[in-house]
């Protein structure tokens, strides 16, 4: 049981990023449509600490992915290194990194979400994301 919510949660982190890179990179009517199946992974009280140290909510990440549609055409986005922290019920913890290779440039971070796998798709209710140097 505790492996297969595992599973789940680490699916979800690919699938998301599956579909931020498609909101960034497709044409903007396709990404905006893309931009409703990414929100519906996300619960309502979703929170995020940004690299910044900045907190957004879920309408705030809802409004950043809209307005960013389709601007970064050649973006690729690539997760590695997925690692279930804990479980606790149906929340899973779950660490990655994502690294981001852009106009020639590519960045790195590493990331902890909270993901809830009681539905389906699963529901991610926490993320913080921290930018590593290069």
């Amino acid at each position: 049981m505790l492996k297969e919510r595992a599973r789940l949660a680490e699916r979800s982190v690919i699938d998301i990023y599956d579909t931020i890179q498609h909101i960034y990179t497709l044409p903007t009517d396709d990404a905006q449509h893309r931009v409703v199946e990414l929100m519906s992974q996300f619960r309502p009280d979703f929170r995020m600490l940004t690299p910044e140290g900045t907190w957004l909510s879920y309408g705030q990440v809802k409004r950043f992915f809209k307005s960013n549609a389709g601007v970064q055409p050649g973006l690729r986005i690539e997760v590695s290194q997925c690692e279930t922290l804990a479980i606790e019920g149906s929340l899973v913890a779950v660490r990655y990194r994502e690294t981001y290779h852009a106009k020639g440039k590519t960045t790195h971070r590493v990331s902890v979400a909270m993901i809830d796998v009681s539905t389906q798709p699963a529901r991610w209710r926490y993320l913080q994301e921290r930018s590593l140097s290069t």
